[in-house]
């Protein structure tokens, strides 16, 4: 028997649209649940503390990057099993680790997957992501677009994405961050700084084409400042084209000889002024912040 925590506001009403396709797949993978839904933001971090007390060893989330974060955040570093149904606009962390956007292939991999121990990258003292996070011009947009989804019908939320980008492109400004990774440190003005756990995010943005979900290492990756029109033209262009593609006047720093990418365990941030720092498209701190991996401190069920 597993939990099933199902947000029916995930990718803006899809999950509640297909949800039940959903219940009648499970049925017929012959898997045995117990749903709970979520009615507002941090429930799903609540009914996976309830879950866990209750003694279950699977949890299944239905729902997006968001949802999988919350519930993350309740079983790091336990023998809980995470699966995962994505059902979210962006679901980077599901394709990241090869569950496609389907909800029958998802519901099979339930069934028939494998479990894999994949590493968490630790906030402060207190916080967990799984994919990708970082300050900056990203973290911006993602602190707009949290604010005012809710309000935007799900008919225009690409517009209404695309419209934040355009805000942002309007009034950003490079920061001063320092940055201290393992032995070495960074200091300058940069638009912004992605520390990652996967290869991509906002389902086309390749940050580091070779990252590893279980190395032990976090990959670094720095964004200096680019002219308006430039970052008008390449976030559009990413969006429009929704092709995967790699951030150009990216400033690599190698910590291991021969590196490609800059890989560390353990990083300090801070900036000028306190910034906002998000993980898995969720603004969950802020600067100045230490960033930890920990190593197979998830299990989740893969293809």
């Amino acid at each position: 028997m597993m939990k099933l925590i199902v947000n029916l506001n995930a990718g803006c009403g899809r999950c509640k649209k297909l949800f039940p396709l959903i219940r009648r797949q499970l049925q017929k993978e012959g898997i045995e649940y117990s749903g709970v839904f979520t009615e507002y933001p941090g429930h799903a971090r609540m009914l996976a503390e309830k879950a866990k007390k209750e003694g279950y060893q699977k949890i299944v989330v239905c729902g997006g990057d968001g949802t999988i974060n919350e519930v993350v955040n309740a079983i790091a570093k336990q023998d809980i099993t995470l699966g995962i149904i994505p059902m979210g606009i962006g679901n980077d962390i599901a394709r990241n680790l090869g569950i496609r956007e389907d909800f029958a292939f998802a519901c099979h991999t339930l069934k028939n997957g494998k479990v894999k121990r994949i590493d968490l990258i630790k906030v402060k003292e207190d916080k967990y992501y799984v994919g990708i996070g970082g300050v900056g011009f990203d973290a911006e947009i993602v602190t707009f677009i949290n604010h005012w989804k809710k309000f935007i019908p799900g008919i225009f939320i690409y517009p209404f994405y695309i419209g934040a980008i355009i805000r942002e492109i309007l009034i950003c400004k490079s920061t001063k961050v320092r940055i201290k990774y393992d032995e070495n440190d960074f200091t300058g003005d940069i638009l912004m700084v992605c520390f990652g756990n996967i290869e991509s995010y906002a389902r086309v943005i390749q940050i580091a084409p070779s990252v590893s979900i279980d190395d032990g290492l976090l990959d670094m990756c720095v964004v200096k400042k680019i002219n308006r029109l430039r970052i008008g033209y390449l976030f559009l262009k990413i969006f429009i084209e929704s092709k995967p593609f790699t951030l150009p006047k990216v400033k690599i720093y190698q910590i291991l000889p021969g590196a490609k990418i800059c890989r560390a365990r353990e990083v300090y941030l801070q900036a000028d002024t306190s910034l906002p720092f998000h993980g898995d498209a969720e603004i969950i701190s802020e600067t100045p912040l230490s960033l930890k991996v920990i190593p197979g401190a998830l299990r989740v069920i893969i293809p």
